[in-house]
């Protein structure tokens, strides 16, 4: 789904991504990369992440690195990039950390998030989004995309 605005250069197509194409991008992936500013240096991690009850939600383990995004901005960044036909999207949401404490979790509706990383995490942040972007560069000759085509086709092989 595209609904906004294309720049066309060559044989490609840049997309600009509206909020629902952006969030049916979140929705399908799982893993995704948090990004904060701790002490004036960019901090960027691979975290596994939901979209759910409009917000972004992880897991993470207590110590430094929880001190120093909490109740901060942060980012969280997806993509897909077909590195044959040089063609993919990428998604960026802003928002607001904070952590859910245990008792209000079944009260917020809290999903259950699959950590890859060793260890409990047991502290489970809620992302609350004040902004959303979503940009995606397409062939001109072939029609627009989530680029989950190219794993259907994958599988189907």
């Amino acid at each position: 789904m595209i609904d906004a605005r294309v720049s066309e250069c060559g044989s490609k197509r840049l997309e600009v991504l509206g909020y629902e194409a952006c969030i049916e991008l979140l929705s399908s992936r799982a893993v995704g990369r948090i990004a904060w500013l701790d002490r004036g240096r960019i901090v960027i991690v691979p975290v596994n992440y939901e979209w759910a009850h409009d917000a972004l939600w992880f897991r993470t383990d207590p110590g430094d690195k929880l001190r120093a995004f909490l109740f901060s901005e942060i980012s969280l960044q997806i993509d897909d990039i077909d590195m044959t036909s040089h063609t993919g999207w990428s998604v960026l949401a802003r928002g607001v950390a904070k952590a859910v404490a245990e008792h209000d979790r079944v009260g917020v509706g809290a999903p259950a998030i699959d950590t890859w990383s060793p260890g409990t995490k047991p502290v489970l942040i809620r992302m609350e989004i004040t902004s959303i972007s979503g940009r995606r560069l397409v062939s001109n000759s072939s029609a627009s995309s989530t680029g989950n085509e190219f794993w259907r086709l994958t599988a189907s092989l």
